[in-house]
């Protein structure tokens, strides 16, 4: 298991623009090639795939994805779904999801293997796909009163589960239930930034974080996710 820093077209905010499992990770068409072997690097990924999401390279802000599925936006366009298909080689079921107002997917639903947690607001049809396509349990929730984009708010593999610093003990010990991991805490990346899928992407094998983050933050990060 692997944690390293990294920088994209000028940002720390990694997690924005890249989603992985344990197989593979979806990156912008336009990502340098060093950033590319970084990835297969760090998250050994058999394969990254590059492309654009509705000609965005927000990757990660629109897309979820674990080992089951992945979860794309209606705003996708036709040759980009056909890049995805095509690159995935039915290795993932693959939805669509259109019974939605909501886009940005991978800001709304916050998963791992065992559960996602989904966007207070989120349809119950899209419950139902997030469920089949990803095959885990389901609920609707908030990292606390006032945080409530869950998927942007934190960070999680099947080993540890980092949250926005404002979710309190009991929504913490309820997640690493829920979740069925066996560390939960609270954090920060790059520097104080409190909403950790911003600059974190991970799988079971490993991190690439903001390059920003600070010594303690890397460490905690490490040790909550099980890939320092």
């Amino acid at each position: 298991m692997v944690l390293a820093t990294a920088s994209i077209f000028g940002t720390p905010n990694v997690g924005v623009y890249v989603v992985a499992n344990d197989e593979v990770a979806l990156a912008p068409a336009n990502a340098p090639e060093k950033f590319i072997k970084m990835i297969i690097e760090i998250l050994d990924v058999n394969d990254v795939i590059k492309c654009s999401i509705g000609g965005l390279s927000i990757i990660g802000v629109l897309t979820v994805m674990n080992n089951h599925g992945i979860l794309l936006p209606k705003i996708i366009l036709d040759h980009e779904l056909t890049i995805i298909r095509k690159e995935l080689k039915g290795s993932l079921e693959v939805a669509v999801v259109q019974d939605t107002k909501y886009t940005a997917l991978g800001n709304l639903i916050l998963v791992n293997n065992h559960a996602a947690l989904a966007y207070d607001h989120l349809e119950g049809k899209v419950l139902k796909i997030i469920e089949d396509v990803l095959d885990v349990e389901v609920m609707r929730g908030n990292i606390s009163d006032d945080i409530t984009l869950v998927g942007s708010a934190g960070v999680i593999n099947d080993n540890g589960l980092l949250l926005h610093p404002s979710a309190p003990e009991s929504k913490i010990r309820e997640l690493m239930e829920f979740f069925k991991v066996s560390q939960a805490d609270v954090g920060t990346i790059n520097r104080g930034v409190p909403f950790l899928r911003t600059g974190i992407v991970t799988n079971n094998k490993g991190a690439i974080v903001g390059e920003e983050s600070t010594g303690p933050e890397l460490m905690h990060i490490g040790r909550v996710l099980g890939v320092s």
